[in-house]
């Protein structure tokens, strides 16, 4: 069965804002991957030339099929995880909970599964319910990084205490120690909530596993350039002008290096 994958929304910037919503579903729900997106964030929706079928039409044809493959297989929990997948796709979220449920009555104790309906309860504002799904699944399958990563992010919304957070992701980190979308998805987590020296952490963490990663360059300079660390922003603003696409708005990058070693230059030695 295919590997877990992770979903990301790029936003904003010139390369685009990066906000994890943990894990959105397992094996049989999604054939896109993490590796799509996390070179070069937000570059297709700048090249409308290769923009590719509508999204939610697939989606939609998707589904008809899923639906039509359960009625000649009504016990198979994996079709059932199919459709929730259409259906969470589609903002469809009650029936995706529905076929989510469904598919548990076949296997109680999948943690696929069970993080899965997690995914959608935390959609439909539901932490504390996702929370427990998430839980319940990493107590079935300590190894199950996706389980363990979604409570995480939740926890961070709850403001759980850093230091509480750092040692799970300790924990996190042995289970999947080459997965920089993990590191990514927490750093994210912080830096939406303003906490932006957790969030540094985090870019540091992911940028140690992936060293051109082009979100965790773009806010690792970001930080440091608000926090007054002029000298490490502009060598991030650096590394980060050297990885992106050729012509991709580079000299707002460039116009912000030159602004920041000007600035240097200035201060007394």
């Amino acid at each position: 069965m295919k590997q877990r994958d992770f979903f990301f929304l790029f936003l904003g910037f010139t390369i685009g804002s990066i906000i994890s919503f943990g894990i959105a579903f397992l094996p049989s729900f999604t054939k896109t991957t993490i590796h799509k997106s996390h070179n070069h964030p937000g570059h297709a929706e700048m090249c409308p030339v290769d923009k590719k079928p509508d999204h939610n039409t697939m989606a939609q044809k998707q589904l008809e099929k899923f639906k039509t493959d359960l009625q000649q297989n009504p016990k198979n929990h994996e079709i059932m995880l199919k459709i929730a997948n259409a259906c969470f796709e589609l903002g469809q979220y009650q029936e995706a909970i529905a076929y989510c449920e469904q598919a548990l009555t076949i296997e109680p104790k999948n943690p696929d599964i069970i993080t899965n309906y997690g995914m959608v309860l935390k959609k439909v504002g539901k932490p504390e319910d996702a929370l427990l799904q998430f839980e319940k699944a990493y107590t079935l399958d300590p190894k199950h990084w996706q389980a363990l990563h979604n409570k995480i992010i939740i926890k961070i919304s709850k403001k759980t205490d850093p230091i509480d957070i750092r040692n799970e992701y300790e924990t996190l980190a042995t289970i999947a120690p080459q997965n920089s979308a993990i590191p990514l998805g927490i750093a994210m987590q912080y830096y939406s909530a303003s906490n932006l020296m957790e969030a540094l952490y985090y870019f540091e963490k992911t940028l140690q596993i992936e060293p051109e990663n082009l979100g965790a360059l773009n806010y690792s300079a970001k930080i440091y350039e608000v926090s007054s660390q002029k000298e490490k922003a502009a060598t991030m603003y650096e590394r980060l002008l050297k990885v992106l696409p050729k012509n991709h708005q580079n000299n707002m990058i460039i116009n912000k290096i030159k602004q920041l070693r000007a600035s240097i230059d200035l201060e007394p030695k």
